[in-house]
């Protein structure tokens, strides 16, 4: 590798140019060499800047369980606060009919449930799906928000379970009533901050959903 002597007159003083520029070149020797452009350290806060498992492994920031019955968009909306820098959101649960609103208690077996699993993930995304899918009606593209959700649909007056891998790309939990084309609602993240994050999931009479919520 060149370099210059204090001593040596006829050479030019290293400027910060020159030194990035030796330091590129040994950079790119090691790479084609094969060698790691990085060689192995740690970052123990001595020697470099110390760096903990929170910063580089998704944690979990909330976990919780919610339960939602009929209302309208302000009044079935729940945002969480307290939430540093939330990534993703996921959902697990079971949505039921034959549900009493006003005594948040089942008025008889269930007649439809499905059970859904919903992924969200916050920030600069896009969506990759099928051409001609639209979302369905009173349903909103969310910005920098990309959200889907599949389900399992057993219909008590068939008997049979009805899966439905790709329920809806735009929400984080989609329930159907019996004919599997019918939304009585739809769980969206539909807005978030630094510090919180904003679900939605208005819902029909008679109809209720149930399930945990994780926030990494």
């Amino acid at each position: 590798m060149p370099y210059f002597k204090s001593s040596d007159a006829t050479q030019d003083p290293m400027t910060e140019q020159k030194i990035r520029a030796i330091v590129q070149d040994e950079l790119n020797n090691n790479y084609r060499s094969g060698a790691p452009m990085v060689p192995p350290h740690t970052h123990d806060g001595v020697n470099n800047l110390k760096v903990g498992a929170v910063n580089l492994i998704p944690n979990t920031k909330f976990l919780g369980t919610i339960n939602v019955t009929a209302g309208s968009s302000s009044e079935n909306t729940l945002i969480i606060n307290g939430i540093k820098n939330p990534v993703s959101v996921s959902f697990y649960g079971l949505s039921r009919n034959n549900w009493n609103d006003t005594t948040n208690a089942p008025t008889g077996a269930a007649t439809v449930k499905s059970s859904i699993t919903g992924n969200a993930q916050l920030g600069v995304v896009k969506y990759l799906i099928a051409s001609g899918i639209v979302p369905p009606n009173g349903i909103s593209v969310i910005s920098n928000v990309v959200q889907g959700c599949s389900l399992t649909t057993f219909d008590g007056t068939s008997g049979y379970w009805i899966p439905r891998p790709a329920a809806n790309p735009f929400g984080l939990a989609q329930i159907y009533s019996s004919d599997g084309t019918t939304s009585v609602g739809t769980m969206q993240v539909v807005s978030f901050t630094e510090t919180s994050i904003t679900l939605q999931c208005p819902l029909l009479s008679g109809w209720s959903v149930k399930g945990q919520i994780i926030i990494t």
